[in-house]
């Protein structure tokens, strides 16, 4: 009786595992765009208890602009916001962000 079940779980199991692949697309997601990460960058921040941190976040391909565009918006944003806590970007890419052509967005910000 016991290897009966389990023959039928592992058959249900993989039946479901092979069925997965033919329903990747969830109903009403077939036209998305998927966009890939076209760089990264490295933020200098402080906690709110005075701590400071890192975080490297993802910046996505556009299909309305370069790649060069939309790094620069991304990295121009942090001008234009107030965000209390972001000390400064430090790196693009893993480089520094001073050895970028986007070194005028690096820098304490206060």
């Amino acid at each position: 009786m016991k290897k009966g079940i389990g023959v039928l779980m592992l058959t249900f199991v993989l039946l479901l595992t092979v069925s997965v692949g033919a329903f990747a697309v969830l109903p009403g997601y077939e036209d998305s765009v998927s966009y890939d990460v076209i760089a990264t960058y490295t933020l200098e921040f402080l906690h709110y208890d005075g701590r400071s941190g890192t975080g490297t976040f993802n910046i996505y391909g556009s299909n309305r602009y370069t790649d060069d565009e939309k790094i620069e918006s991304v990295l121009k944003g942090y001008q234009f916001t107030n965000l209390t806590y972001v000390r400064q970007i430090t790196h693009v890419s893993g480089i520094p962000i001073e050895q970028t052509k986007w070194a005028k967005y690096g820098g304490i910000n206060h």
